[in-house]
């Protein structure tokens, strides 16, 4: 059909102009007419046939999409995500991330219970995908938490210099440390309160570390006996730079190192840290 139409409306041009040479010697006005009268005609002629395939590269995106859980809110690090954190937005099939989670139920436990934990801070629309989350109930080891550049420092801390023995993993802690003040040796020198770090994580209290989740039934016993167990005493593990371990180990031979809690997600950094 379309075939049967382009050669009627040639002909019909052909007819009107005559031969070639009559276009080209005719008034410049004439020539510009008839050259936009070919061109809408066989526009015409051409359109109704390529709509379609065109159409379908348009739209082709829009029908060939995939869910993707992405963070409904800002989430920090070491946060046990909920499905109350996440929400489901569709993503173009060639666009979607490597490792991204397509369900809510991807999250849970067969239980019901959080599976997931943050490695790194999540921003607000951020895809939820597995370099950025961690399966806590996995059994793997406390590595599993590490993210690349950062390293695990521990140090044993009487109850009463970590916050009355309440701190828990996840939690956001600064730590000090009371430096000899002249020659070392001296026991009865005079020392000085210093800032080592004003925002660390704590990734593991005793053998209790970060994305174990206690039995339900026995919560509230287990957390007691996480924070007034028959030792004095609790072995308190980090996440810090190997820089910032550094300063942990040195800190920690020369003198009892205190740990002062901080509030739920503040992790800024003071300015009286050296």
């Amino acid at each position: 059909m379309h075939h049967q139409t382009r050669a009627a409306l040639w002909a019909t041009v052909s007819k009107i102009m005559g031969t070639p040479n009559f276009v080209l010697s005719g008034p410049t006005r004439l020539r510009l007419g008839l050259l936009a009268a070919i061109t809408i005609s066989l526009g015409v002629a051409f359109w109704p046939h390529q709509l379609p395939a065109f159409g379908h590269l348009l739209f082709r995106e829009s029908t060939d999409s995939v869910p993707v859980l992405v963070a409904r809110r800002y989430i920090s690090a070491f946060q046990m995500i909920k499905p109350e954190d996440i929400r489901i937005r569709s993503y173009p099939k060639e666009y979607v991330p490597s490792g991204a989670l397509h369900a809510a139920s991807e999250l849970l436990t067969e239980t019901g219970q959080p599976s997931f934990s943050s490695l790194v801070a999540v921003p607000q629309g951020e895809p939820m995908t597995r370099t950025v989350l961690v399966d806590t109930n996995r059994g793997q080891g406390l590595s599993s938490l590490l993210r690349l550049g950062s390293v695990a420092v521990s140090f044993s801390i009487d109850k009463s210099r970590a916050a009355g023995g309440w701190i828990q993993p996840g939690d956001t802690v600064a730590l000090f440390e009371a430096a000899p003040i002249g020659p070392a040796g001296r026991g009865t020198a005079a020392r000085r309160t210093r800032l080592l770090l004003s925002a660390v994580k704590v990734l593991a209290v005793d053998k209790m570390r970060l994305g174990q989740r206690p039995d339900p039934e026995n919560k509230a016993e287990s957390l007691q006996a996480l924070s007034a167990g028959e030792s004095d005493t609790l072995m308190i593990t980090v996440l810090v730079s190997p820089v910032q371990a550094k300063t942990v180990v040195e800190a920690r031979e020369r003198g009892p190192i205190s740990v002062v809690l901080r509030a739920m997600g503040d992790d800024l950094p003071w300015a009286m840290e050296e």
